[in-house]
């Protein structure tokens, strides 16, 4: 069974090196042909595609890890239907990997909401 662009996605937003070597091999060709487009040689295709590959692992943030561990508890919380496999464990991991500087503590108090949701779940 094959593993979605959405579980790939985040499990390369939570530091999987092997998750994300698979996104690129799926979609490399796409993103080459849409640079091909744009540029109209194969060469400056190349180069741009290379490029864009080699920025999107400093894109995945701390803030948008935290937004998919807020997003996916959002879903848990509504039955989750679209999560597959996604349990409230994993939420809170990719949450706790992704505070980064909380000044005011709202992330942690989060991560407090998530685990509370998930005693009450049991």
């Amino acid at each position: 069974m094959s593993t979605s662009d959405e579980d790939l996605a985040m499990a390369a937003a939570n530091g999987d090196a092997n998750a994300f070597a698979a996104l690129l091999e799926r979609h490399y060709d796409r993103i080459f042909r849409l640079a091909f487009r744009l540029l109209g040689r194969a060469d400056q295709a190349e180069d741009l595609t290379q490029d864009i590959c080699l920025a999107l692992p400093a894109k995945i943030t701390d803030g948008v890890r935290f937004s998919y561990a807020i997003a996916g508890f959002g879903q848990l919380l509504r039955g989750g239907a679209y999560l597959g496999g996604w349990t409230f464990d994993d939420a809170i991991r990719l949450a706790n990997t992704a505070r980064g500087e909380d000044p005011f503590g709202y992330r942690a108090e989060a991560v407090t909401l998530m685990r509370l949701a998930q005693s009450l779940g049991r």
